[in-house]
């Protein structure tokens, strides 16, 4: 006798391994307080002041009158204005959102001191 029989390759198809089931991706819900606000972009101006050492003196003052400045950084930025002296913004920067800037800036001016929300 010869050889046992090799299956032919005209043989029946073998089934397909089953497809693995994908799990459905969803996405997390959106929290219910409403649309994300962008943080860091608002930013509050407390004044300018002809020199940087007079912007600085200035922080330190703002700081005593507002608790609201406490562990805040000034934003201390040179304005050059043409043919006129530079000026120096004093700003606080990285406010959480614009209720907050505005809040400051309502204490702010409660205790006669100049105030202007920038941004948000």
């Amino acid at each position: 006798m010869g050889a046992p029989a090799q299956p032919s390759a005209a043989a029946a198809p073998q089934p397909a391994p089953a497809a693995m089931a994908t799990p459905a991706i969803t996405p997390p819900p959106m929290p219910a307080s409403g649309p994300a606000v962008r943080t860091g972009r608002v930013v509050v101006q407390l004044g300018a002041v002809t020199s940087e050492e007079a912007a600085r003196a200035e922080w330190a003052k703002l700081q005593a009158k507002l608790p609201e400045l406490a562990g805040r950084q000034p934003q201390i930025t040179r304005v050059d204005r043409g043919d006129q002296p530079p000026l120096w913004r004093i700003r606080a920067t990285n406010m959480p959102d614009a209720g907050t800037a505005r809040a400051l800036c309502e204490s702010a001016r409660g205790k006669s001191l100049p105030c202007a929300v920038i941004g948000g």
